[in-house]
C-alpha cells in the first residue's frame, strides 16, 4: 500500500475500506490499483492490488502477499531476498536498515519535463467562440480587437467544432404501432400550451411602426422649415426605420455594470425613444458631466442623430449619452431609429453653405458611409469626426 497516488499507472477510485496499521491504527483506502517497478537492470516490473492510503507516509509491501502470489522471502544474515519460486530469479536483495526495516529502494527513471505552448490561432479561435480563421484575419486586419496577433497560420483541428457540425442519425421507427384503443403509445406529451398567440403583439408593433414613421416625418418636416431648406417635401429623401427593443434587468450592483456604453446614434437623422415604465436610466453628457433624463409620462424622447448634424451641417448636434441599469426595477424601452436609404448622399444642405459659413463635412453616400462605420476601428473616437471637414468650436 502507499500514500503517493502518483505512483499508480492504473488506479481504480472506487473501491473504499479501511486497513489497521501495525500501531494499531486505522487509515482509510480510497483506491485499488497498478504501479510500475523499475529494476538495477532497467526492467519494469508490476505490483497489482496496491491499497492507495492517502494518510500513510510510507510505502509497504506486505510479505503476506508476497508468499500468497507465489513469491518467496527470505530473512537471513541482515538482508531479505525475494524470489519467484517458479523461476527461481531473484527479484530483490534488501538489506536491513539500523531500526530493523528493510526498506526496499525502487530506482526512479530520469524525467525531461516539456511544456507545449498553445498556438495563439487556436487560442483566439476559442476565444471567440470558435470563430474561423478568415474571421480571426479580417478582425486583425481591421484592427478591431486589441491585443490579437497576426494570425498566419491554419488553426489546428479543433474537436469542439467536429463535433458541432456532426448530425444524429434519425431514430429508428419501432415495428410495434398500437392499432387499438388504450394500448400503450411510447410518445412526448405537449399541450395544451397556455403561451397566447404572437399574432395579435406583431399587429400591434406593425401598427406602432406605422404611427411613428408619420411622426418622424413630421418632426423632420419641422426641423426642415426651421432650417429654411427646400420645402419639396423631400430634403432627407426616402428614410428607413429600425426598431431596438431594450430591457435592462435590476441588478443591485447597478454601480458597477452600465446598460448601453457611452455613444451618440452615429446612422440616425432621428432616434424616437418611448419607455415603458418610469424608471429612470437615460443620461446626457453635458460639460462632461452625466445628467439623468426624466423619463417623461406619456411622451416620447427625440434625439438627435449624426446624420442630423452633418445634414444640418452642425446646427443640430447629436448628444453623447448611455443607459444605466436600476438597482431594484426593471427599465424597458423602444428606440426607433430614422434614416436616410442608402442610395441617399449626405453633406450639408447647401442653403446653409456661404463664404462665412463653411462645410463642415464632407459630401458622403450613405452606403459607403455606413461601411466606414462598420469597418471603423473600435478606439472610442466617434466615427463623425472621420467626416468632419474643420472642428466645430460652437
Amino acid at each position: 500500500m502507499t500514500g503517493n497516488k502518483d505512483m499508480f499507472i492504473k488506479l481504480d477510485m472506487g473501491v473504499a475500506n479501511q486497513v489497521t496499521l501495525g500501531d494499531g491504527k486505522k487509515a482509510n483506502v480510497e483506491g485499488r490499483g497498478v504501479i510500475a517497478v523499475n529494476s538495477k537492470a532497467n526492467n519494469t516490473k508490476y505490483i497489482h492490488d496496491v491499497l492507495y492510503v492517502p494518510n500513510l507516509t510510507h510505502n509497504l509491501l506486505s510479505v503476506g502477499k508476497l508468499v500468497q502470489r507465489g513469491y518467496s522471502a527470505n530473512f537471513d544474515n541482515g538482508e531479505c531476498i525475494v524470489t519467484d519460486k517458479k523461476s527461481g530469479t531473484i527479484l530483490a536483495k534488501v538489506q536491513m536498515a539500523d531500526n530493523k526495516v528493510f526498506p526496499l529502494h525502487m530506482p526512479q527513471k530520469k524525467l525531461a519535463l516539456q511544456a507545449n505552448v498553445m498556438d495563439e490561432s487556436y487560442l483566439w479561435h476559442l476565444r471567440y467562440g470558435h470563430l474561423n480563421q478568415k474571421g480571426l484575419q479580417l478582425l486583425k486586419q481591421k484592427d478591431m480587437v486589441v491585443g490579437l496577433p497576426h494570425i498566419d497560420r491554419n488553426i489546428q483541428v479543433c474537436e469542439g467544432c467536429i463535433y458541432g457540425k456532426m448530425h444524429h442519425l434519425p431514430f429508428p421507427k419501432t415495428s410495434w404501432r398500437a392499432k387499438a384503443p388504450l394500448e400503450l403509445v411510447h410518445a412526448d406529451i405537449f399541450g395544451p400550451t397556455r403561451n397566447p398567440s404572437l399574432q395579435n403583439k406583431r399587429d400591434a408593433l406593425e401598427n406602432y411602426s406605422t404611427e411613428v414613421d408619420k411622426l418622424s416625418r413630421k418632426i423632420l418636416d419641422f426641423m426642415a422649415k426651421a432650417l429654411n431648406f427646400d420645402n419639396d417635401g423631400n430634403v432627407f429623401g426616402e428614410i428607413s426605420q429600425a426598431m431596438r427593443m431594450n430591457y435592462y434587468p435590476p441588478c443591485s450592483q447597478s454601480e458597477k455594470v452600465i446598460g448601453i456604453v457611452p455613444h451618440t446614434d452615429a446612422t440616425a437623422l432621428i432616434t424616437i425613444l418611448l419607455q415603458l415604465n418610469e424608471i429612470e436610466g437615460l443620461q446626457i453628457n453635458k460639460d462632461n458631466k452625466w445628467i439623468a433624463v426624466d423619463p417623461p409620462p406619456d411622451a416620447f424622447i427625440v434625439n438627435i442623430g449624426d446624420i442630423l448634424e452633418i445634414m444640418s451641417n452642425g446646427m443640430y448636434r447629436s448628444v453623447m449619452h448611455r443607459a444605466v441599469v436600476n438597482a431594484t426595477k426593471e427599465r424597458l424601452s423602444i428606440a426607433t431609429f430614422v434614416s436616410p436609404s442608402l442610395d441617399r448622399e449626405i453633406g450639408p444642405n447647401p442653403r446653409l453653405i456661404n463664404s462665412i459659413n463653411r462645410a463642415k463635412f464632407k459630401r458622403i453616400s450613405m452606403k459607403d458611409y455606413w461601411k466606414g462605420f462598420v469597418d471603423r476601428p473600435l478606439d472610442g473616437r466617434r466615427y463623425l469626426d472621420g467626416v468632419r471637414i474643420v472642428d466645430d468650436d460652437a
